[in-house]
């Protein structure tokens, strides 16, 4: 009976050295995953470092930040008064005034001693630049005993073009090539301090991508570009093109477009102020 009880411990001893616990106490390197499994691969963008409640934050971006794809923040807080261990760091995406229209997402702390940071993970939605049409930050929050303390980041967002767009090399929904269609120029239209040149290619056809690009005398903030009424009311949804002097877009055509209806621009004006104007654009004829 007692040899049985001590072959008993031995192997119970020598299950639990061989599983470890439960939280999965990994000392391995890990290629500074995320503590759950996840590595960040990818583009890394360093977006700067900040004091924030007294600490030296340092922010960087794993990616480049699009519409509907996930994109990795990796947060390193040093200095302080308190343990990392004891910080709850959030992260989210916002305007210049720190509203968080998706939400804001707690990181997770990486204990791993060759990191000891936090990251996360952060999908914005397809219409990520209509809601935030003027510069998009990267805010970071840090609350410790003492309080909340938040402060902002520029975004590194990817720029659209016409070179290897996510459906394929130049074209548009169901493999059409959006590019290669005839070019017509619209304007110029002078938009509050703006003179805007619409080079359209292609003709505009109900339920299908096409491309255009807007073309300025001066670098400006992404246009927003929509269909829509004399009016000036959205037909579809507005699209936002990059920053830029010329700023190539993909733009969706409602389905119920009409044969009448205008291409509208609407410029940010270096004080924030936003004025609109219109083009009559080439329609497709059946």
């Amino acid at each position: 009976m007692k040899s049985t009880l001590i072959l008993g411990m031995i192997a119970a001893a020598t299950f639990a050295a061989g599983c470890g616990d439960k939280g999965g106490n990994n000392t391995e390197p890990n290629n500074h995953g995320d503590g759950h499994g996840h590595t960040h691969e990818g583009t890394r963008y360093p977006l700067g470092t900040k004091t924030i409640g007294g600490y030296d934050v340092e922010l960087t971006q794993v990616k480049e930040l699009a519409p509907g794809k996930e994109a990795m923040y990796e947060v390193k807080a040093s200095g302080g008064k308190h343990k990392l261990e004891d910080l709850t760091i959030r992260v989210w995406l916002g305007d210049t005034a720190g509203n968080a229209p998706f939400g804001k997402t707690k990181a997770n702390f990486n204990s791993h001693p060759e990191h000891r940071d936090f990251d996360a993970h952060i999908t914005p939605p397809a219409n990520m630049l209509e809601k935030l049409t003027g510069d998009v930050k990267v805010w970071v929050e840090v609350q410790d005993k003492d309080g909340t303390n938040p402060a902002a980041f520029d975004a590194t967002v990817h720029k659209g073009d016409d070179h290897g767009h996510e459906r394929g090399e130049g074209h548009g929904e169901e493999g059409r090539d959006i590019h290669s269609g005839e070019h017509h120029m619209l304007g110029p239209v002078t938009i509050g301090s703006y003179q805007v040149t619409i080079d359209q290619i292609g003709e505009v056809e109900a339920g299908h991508e096409m491309a255009m690009e807007v073309k300025l005398a001066k670098a400006a903030k992404g246009a927003r570009l929509w269909f829509g009424d004399d009016t000036g009311k959205v037909i579809g949804s507005a699209t936002r093109a990059p920053d830029g002097a010329t700023q190539h877009v993909h733009i969706m055509v409602p389905k119920d477009i009409q044969a009448n209806s205008k291409l509208w621009v609407e410029m940010t004006e270096e004080d924030g102020s936003k004025n609109k104007g219109s083009f009559t654009p080439v329609m497709h004829k059946e």
